[in-house]
């Protein structure tokens, strides 16, 4: 027999555990087919992406670096490719004080700036997620720190569009 009356196979071996070591390595297979791409793009279309991207109180020699344009990096660690730049909108810096009544006011910082940045970067889509062609995710709302070659910043990302 096979198996005998304990469930072991061929005497040595619970059935139970061969069953959990397959399940490990269904498991196992599964995670690397999943994260290594060899199922393809899954759908992915190539896309155009356009964003804009908000800075806060900025010195005025950090928007003049970046009024130069040129090409947009994470300042991260693995230095990811987040496009180029297209456009600089330089604004008056708005944020709100408290005073010592309690009441909130409108205010700016001086010598800050806001700065609208918009970038153009080649990625695709999937489902409804954009990924820049290395694989970083342009989602609204997210905080990016980004880099270009003359200024490194905290910036937002405020909108996202595919472009034609």
């Amino acid at each position: 027999m096979i198996i005998d009356e304990n469930g072991k196979l061929f005497r040595k071996v619970s059935i139970i555990d061969i069953l959990i070591v397959l399940v490990i390595l269904l498991c196992i297979a599964g995670a690397v087919i999943r994260f290594s791409g060899l199922l393809g793009d899954n759908g992915s279309a190539p896309v155009q992406i356009e964003y804009v991207l908000r800075v806060r109180q900025i010195r005025d020699e950090s928007v003049n670096a970046i009024m130069k344009k040129g090409e947009l990096y994470s300042s991260l660690s693995d230095e990811a490719y987040l496009g180029t730049v297209t456009n600089v909108e330089k604004l008056e810096n708005e944020d709100y004080s408290e005073l010592i009544d309690g009441t909130i006011v409108k205010t700016s910082a001086v010598d800050r700036y806001d700065v609208l940045i918009t970038v153009q970067v080649d990625g695709k889509q999937t489902g409804s997620a954009l990924y820049t062609t290395e694989g970083k995710r342009i989602e609204v709302g997210s905080l990016e720190y980004v880099a270009t070659k003359w200024a490194s910043m905290e910036a937002e990302i405020k909108s996202v569009q595919i472009s034609e």
